[in-house]
């Protein structure tokens, strides 16, 4: 009974930590404006990306430093200057380093090819985040329309 006791302790003492270092991520100065999301491992290696802690990128808002930038829907974004995502600091992490108004060089994956892109971030409260147009929205093919 001792070492599961030992091993519960030392989870439990762990998980607050780790928690704490996520929630420092959430909260970055500079804004890129893109939707992002996590790759899993499998799908990574499938699109042989090098680093597997990036960030896919299914949106670009519009009028913010991504879009001014050229970053576009489906890119992965992995770094920024000489900083690269890890497993335990992701885009959102990166972002912290950098205010409003700071240029950098984004590193990112576009149809299988590396590529670099200079970006001037923004403020979060400076971007137009307004609805999808209607080539943005996912589309099934069924008319939802009843007459």
């Amino acid at each position: 009974m001792r070492p599961l006791l030992i091993f519960c302790t030392t989870l439990l003492f762990l998980i607050p930590i780790s928690t704490q270092a996520l929630h420092d991520c959430h909260s970055a100065k500079a804004f890129l404006g893109i939707n992002s999301d996590e790759v899993s491992p499998d799908k990574a290696k499938i699109l042989n990306y090098d680093n597997r802690y990036g960030s896919f990128v299914p949106r670009v808002h519009q009028e913010s430093a991504a879009a001014d930038a050229g970053i576009q829907a489906f890119d992965y974004v992995y770094g920024i200057d000489d900083l690269r995502t890890t497993r335990s600091r992701n885009l959102t992490c990166l972002l912290q380093e950098y205010d409003p108004g700071e240029t950098a060089t984004l590193h990112l994956v576009r149809n299988g090819k590396a590529m670099t892109k200079s970006v001037k971030f923004r403020d979060r409260s400076n971007t137009r985040r307004g609805e999808r147009s209607s080539e943005e929205r996912a589309f099934l093919g069924v008319d939802s329309k009843w007459d």
